[in-house]
């Protein structure tokens, strides 16, 4: 899940070669703003405006990937505790984060899959294709496609679209079992999160151990938290268009950012089972 938000958020990008606008061309790398102040790798926004006093590093944030991934994750946490229950409320199962996924791009209508601006016939969003989809189906299809195997596919299930309303927030929601996120005819089973722990470096048989992404100091990026014309514009660039070291840095940020998750979110199954017996049942919540 957290793969496919960098992928969607940003193609795994943290900092690129200005395209946009023309003054900016020609200048050094930098980190990647869009045009509503959403920074880097995972689009860190809230927080990020003019007179926002958040309990994070906001240059931090535009300037070390991982960071600033953390930061996205903070964030995906606090919608994660504001939504409704999806299914039995489990961190552990990717389906029951759907609600928070919408949330993390925005608890508005054009996320609700009953929005008519969508296909009401539609299959698994598949980003060869491309196509009009709410942000969390999308985010859902790069886990099923992911880009190049970048990782490894899964075919997370959906919800059933008839217990979502027609608001821009999602009811509370029984386990997302559906085939397509508009039907289901067929069903999937859930999909339990993992780690898997990266291999060492083999150094007998002559491999390279990465010495990890250059210092900040060298790396020749301009931060424009500042400069707030240009900050505000936004950097357009292509995948291909971005520099090497930024690519490697975004890559290695990644099973990093996933080993964080467990500390980050407090995972420990003997507090949400005591949780769960002062809780009553799923079906007295509702």
């Amino acid at each position: 899940m957290l793969y496919g938000i960098a992928q969607q958020e940003s193609d795994w990008t943290h900092f690129c070669v200005p395209e946009s606008p023309t003054s900016a061309v020609g200048k050094p790398e930098r980190t990647i703003v869009s045009f509503d102040c959403g920074y880097g790798i995972a689009q860190v926004t809230s927080g990020m405006h003019d007179g926002d006093t958040p309990d994070f590093d906001q240059a931090r944030v535009a300037a070390d990937p991982l960071y600033n991934m953390i930061v996205g994750l903070q964030i995906l946490r606090s919608k994660w505790e504001a939504v409704q229950c999806v299914g039995d409320r489990e961190p552990e199962v990717v389906e029951d984060w759907y609600s928070a996924l919408w949330a993390y791009n925005g608890l508005s209508y054009k996320n609700n899959p009953n929005n008519p601006t969508y296909s009401a016939g539609r299959g698994v969003y598949q980003p060869a294709n491309g196509g009009s989809y709410p942000y969390q189906e999308k985010v859902l299809g790069w886990m099923e496609f992911p880009k190049s195997g970048r990782w490894g596919s899964i075919q997370p299930g959906y919800p059933n679209r008839g217990e979502i309303g027609t608001t821009g927030t999602p009811k509370a929601l029984t386990e997302p079992k559906c085939g397509t996120p508009t039907s289901c005819t067929k069903t999937r089973t859930r999909n339990l999160s993992a780690c898997t722990k990266p291999a060492s470096p083999d150094v007998d048989a002559g491999s390279t151990v990465d010495a990890g992404p250059p210092a900040i100091v060298d790396a020749g990026i301009a931060v424009q938290l500042e400069a707030k014309g240009e900050a505000d514009e936004g950097c357009s660039c292509r995948a291909a268009a971005a520099p090497a070291r930024a690519g490697a840095a975004t890559t290695r940020t990644g099973l990093a950012f996933l080993f964080f998750v467990l500390a980050a979110f407090g995972i420990r199954r003997g507090a949400r089972s005591a949780r769960r017996a002062r809780s009553a049942p799923r079906s007295a919540r509702r």
